[in-house]
Order: C-alpha cells, then structure tokens, then sequence
C-alpha cells in the first residue's frame, strides 16, 4: 500500500533511518491499532486515531504507522 501523505518526505534522512529501524514485535491490541488506521485511510477517512488506556503503547503504535509508510 503507498500512501502519499508524506510524499515530501521520500528524500529525508530520516525517512532513511526509519527504513533502517528494526521493526519492534506489536502486542494483538496494538497491531489490530494500527490495521484498522490504514483502514480508514484506505476508506478514505483520512483524520483518525488511535485510543489506547495509558501506558498501552499508543507511541509504539504510531512508530510503526509511520514505518510501514516509509517501508512501502
């Protein structure tokens, strides 16, 4: 899936080192997280969030958000 909404970013080198990144091992809760917000963006919903309690993870969820869209 390649979503543009970081386009401006493909040449940073950051997006470089988040490519490099070891993708970290997500808990059932959080990867489900995070598919259901590529789902609304691939439903066109593209303002969306993630609720988790505190301390579930929300940070490690978001990380990886924004890995599987540099990844791709």
């Amino acid at each position: 899936m390649t979503l543009s909404l970081f386009a401006e970013l493909d040449d940073s080198p950051v997006v470089e080192d988040i490519k490099a990144a070891d993708a970290v091992t997500l808990r059932p809760y959080q990867r489900e997280s995070v598919d259901a917000v590529f789902a609304e963006w691939e439903a066109g919903n593209r303002a969306t969030l993630i609720c988790l309690p505190t301390g579930a993870g929300k940070s490690v969820c978001f990380s990886e958000v924004m890995r599987s869209l540099c990844a791709s």
